[in-house]
């Protein structure tokens, strides 16, 4: 499978409304998302990922518009979604409550990623 290029949201949508081909294209975003709790003899952290709110780039996804069916079957967590060098860890569950999109990730070891 190609690498994809990596594109800034304003591309994206330029592209979009150009009505060009997006197949080979992956939308960046960034944001700042905050450590809940942190067990470093697990090497476990849980993380909010998502919210409802909308972001700089004025998208909001609705919480009730995740679909991790997918996800759940290679729960791999990269890091900066960059799907060419090693996950840096896997997510051990997923969930969902009236304002965010929950992620418990447990790291991998020196061992399993240099």
């Amino acid at each position: 499978m190609p690498k994809p290029l990596l594109v800034e949201a304003g591309e994206f949508k330029r592209s979009a409304k150009a009505a060009a081909d997006l197949s080979g294209m992956a939308l960046v975003k960034t944001g700042a998302f905050g450590a809940k709790s942190i067990d470093e003899a697990a090497r476990t952290v849980d993380f909010v990922i998502s919210t409802a709110s909308e972001d700089r780039d004025n998208d909001v996804i609705s919480l009730s518009g995740w679909q991790l069916g997918n996800y759940r079957k290679n729960p791999v967590v990269l890091w900066a979604h960059d799907s060419s060098d090693l996950p840096v860890g896997k997510s051990l569950s997923e969930t969902v409550d009236g304002k965010a999109l929950h992620s418990t990730c447990q790291f991998a070891t020196k061992d399993e990623n240099p």
